[in-house]
This record gives C-alpha cells, sequence and structure tokens, in this order.
C-alpha cells in the first residue's frame, strides 16, 4: 500500500518512519560527490536476515550466483525482481527530485549528520583541535 515500508522477509508494516536511517560513509560510487563535492547524497538498500551479500567484488560476483542465491531463499531469479524494484524506486526518486520546485532535504538531518562526521573523526584522532569545526557545524544548526 502507498506510503508504507513494509519488511521484505516477514511483509509485516516497519514501525520506524526511517528504519535504518545512518550516514553515509565511504567505499561507494556516491563517495567522490558527498565527501570531495560536498554534494548532498542519498543510497537506500534491502537485506534480508540472512546477512550481507558476501560475494560482492569477488571472483563469485558473477550473474550465475546472483540467480541462484541473489534473492529470497530458494527462489530461483527472484534476485532480478528485486533489482527491478529497485530500479523503480530510484526513478520515482528521480523523476520526483527533478519535477519539485523544493528540494525535500532536510537540513536539521544534515546538522546531525555533520556531528556524527565529527564525532567519528574524534574517536579516529582525539589529538585533532576541531573546534573551528564544530563551531561551524553548530552556526549551520542555529
Amino acid at each position: 500500500p502507498h506510503g508504507q515500508i513494509r519488511d521484505t522477509n516477514t511483509d509485516s508494516i516497519m514501525n520506524k518512519q526511517y528504519p535504518d536511517e545512518k550516514i553515509l560513509g565511504s567505499g561507494s560510487d556516491y563517495t567522490v560527490f558527498l565527501d570531495h563535492f560536498g554534494i548532498a547524497s542519498l543510497d537506500f538498500a534491502f537485506h534480508n536476515q540472512a546477512g550481507t551479500y558476501g560475494q560482492y567484488h569477488s571472483i563469485y560476483d558473477s550473474f550465475s550466483w546472483v540467480e541462484a542465491f541473489g534473492g529470497k531463499d530458494g527462489e530461483i531469479g527472484s534476485s532480478f525482481k528485486i533489482m527491478a524494484l529497485v530500479a523503480r524506486i530510484w526513478g520515482l526518486i528521480a523523476l520526483r527530485l527533478a519535477n519539485t520546485d523544493l528540494l525535500p532535504l532536510d537540513p536539521r538531518v544534515q546538522g546531525s549528520a555533520l556531528q556524527q562526521y565529527i564525532q567519528t573523526i574524534q574517536n579516529r584522532d582525539n589529538s585533532l583541535n576541531l573546534l573551528t569545526l564544530k563551531n561551524a557545524v553548530q552556526q549551520y544548526q542555529e
């Protein structure tokens, strides 16, 4: 139904508005846009209870593996249905963003993400003086 986010494993409605909202981090195609140019970026993914896709960028990352094991347990080719669904979702997002007068971006979420980035940097090297950066983020949030 319209407006619902459903768990693909259980077909139950997910009870949080944003089920797994996180900072993007690094390691994908959006990295250069976000980390180098500061362009707002988005990523989403479907996960199953079995775990993550361990064949990614390995010799087993092949059409045959995805067809046989990449989708629902025991359902040959189901991963391609999931990929088609993801393509539809990305298409709808692109159309919505291209045709809106006001981008649906929330600066409060951006401010929160910036604070998380600062905390990550601080956790990696506590000797860094991040006061100027912290003040800039605080000013942005005000």
